[in-house]
């Protein structure tokens, strides 16, 4: 094969590739899959047969890509170009316009047809909302494939990878974080793309999908949102972190472990705090509840008992701790100790998403 400017080639294919993804989605169609190894066998595919198209040998053409595809499919050594190893950097008023479309087709194409997990966030079948996002990333090009992350992650992605702008900067392939640096793990933290200035899509515990949703309220009703712009592409520092805070199994019924019963019960309020507690000696090493009089009871407490099927008055009483000891399969006393083999394995169940 003749030396080609492969740079050049590769942002012609990827931006033809972007524009189909563009009249697709308006016609209503599903966008084509665009993932690392179709664009790669596609532009590997152009490469050749453009070499010999310049040749002007059409037959010998034809007849190279079809020995090339034979080599794809026996899994031969080829020379392939791969999207993330592409030059992204031709742009539209300082924005990087290779990559966005390929990056938003990834989401479009997983609209309602996946759920969401933050154990099994890895895909193909269900993601959580910062997996999904950096898959996403991933497809457009800006992030190497194998990098992985949560917003702890995507947080320290800004003033490199990424630029903070203001709300009423965002575009069309711009993202949001919400949450607090330092502290946006788990249930803290949420992240999506921006369709369009009025609208983003993002993988939604609240939907349990990938969903689009126009409302900001979305992003978090408690939690401060953060809007940026993607100004980089390749490699970048990720730590493979996972979204969901892991629970060390010690036993203790502390805040993190009453914050992961919020998270997995989606209750409002997920500050890790039991409240409206009635003090007694079977519920006091409880060390998560906030005791008081006033017997209102705890929302995530009521979702428990829901879930055992038992009486939904909210109170961490003997009888709901003998129920969830007997759905736990562990010695049904009535009693949370300071360190309790019923909540060790409630810890366990947990960090597994599936109590």
């Amino acid at each position: 094969m003749k030396t080609i400017d492969k740079g050049t080639l590769t942002r012609t294919i990827l931006l033809w590739l972007a524009i189909l993804n563009q009249v697709l989605t308006a016609l209503g169609k599903n966008p084509l899959p665009l993932d690392d190894n179709t664009v790669s066998t596609l532009i590997t595919a152009v490469f050749a047969l453009w070499a010999w198209w310049k040749n002007n040998d059409f037959t010998h053409a034809a007849k190279k890509g079809t020995e090339l595809t034979k080599s794809l499919k026996n899994g031969d050594s080829v020379q392939v170009v791969k999207a993330s190893d592409a030059d992204h950097e031709f742009t539209e008023g300082g924005r990087m316009m290779s990559s966005i479309e390929n990056m938003i087709a990834w989401m479009q194409a997983r609209k309602g047809k996946v759920t969401y997990s933050m154990t099994s966030r890895m895909g193909p079948t269900s993601y959580d909302c910062s997996s999904s996002v950096f898959f996403a990333m991933i497809a457009g090009g800006f992030l190497s494939v194998g990098s992985m992350g949560n917003t702890e992650t995507l947080f320290g992605m800004s003033g490199t990878k990424l630029k903070e702008i203001s709300r009423g900067e965002v575009q069309r392939g711009d993202i949001f974080i919400s949450g607090t640096p330092g502290g946006s793990a788990g249930s803290d933290g949420h992240t999506g793309i921006f369709l369009s200035n009025g609208s983003f899509i993002h993988c939604s515990y609240t939907h349990n999908r990938i969903a689009i949703d126009t409302n900001d309220a979305y992003m978090s009703t408690r939690l401060p949102h953060h809007f940026y712009r993607i100004v980089g592409s390749g490699s970048a520092n990720t730590d493979d972190k996972p979204q969901m805070v892991t629970l060390n199994l010690d036993g203790q019924f502390g805040n993190a472990t009453a914050k992961r019963l919020q998270e997995y019960f989606d209750t409002a309020g997920k500050d890790g705090v039991i409240s409206h507690q009635y003090k007694q000696t079977f519920n006091q090493n409880i060390y998560a509840a906030q005791f008081d009089s006033s017997l209102t009871g705890s929302n995530v407490v009521k979702a428990l008992q829901r879930f055992l099927g038992i009486g939904q008055d909210g109170l961490f009483g003997q009888a709901t701790i003998k129920a969830l000891q007997k759905h736990l399969g562990t010695t049904q006393d009535g009693i949370i100790s300071p360190v309790s083999d019923s909540v060790r394995e409630l810890q366990r169940r947990l960090n597994a998403n599936k109590l």
